[in-house]
């Protein structure tokens, strides 16, 4: 993952650490094409986090983060129930 070129433009949303997981192995799982594959970057350091980029079909670049251990102010999305976002 390191050493990729990080689309300048992009839409970020960070989600909490266990759904940023499942999201990425139900998109790794539907064949998803990433620009930058899910991985994890710092890892066991202060800052540690997950991220993936990808293409919507309008062909912008998405940013899926979580971060290990949030810093306070950090909001993430937790959401109730399955996420659509891997049809």
């Amino acid at each position: 993952m390191y050493g990729h070129d990080v689309p300048v433009r992009h839409f970020g949303v960070i989600l909490e650490w266990t759904e940023w997981h499942r999201l990425a192995e139900r998109l790794r799982g539907k064949g998803v094409r990433f620009i930058i594959e899910p991985g994890t970057r710092f890892q066991g350091r202060v800052g540690e986090q997950a991220t993936m980029f990808f293409l919507d079909p309008a062909g912008n670049a998405l940013e899926f983060k979580s971060f290990k251990d949030p810093a306070p102010g950090v909001r993430t999305i937790v959401h109730p129930g399955p996420m659509n976002l891997a049809r």
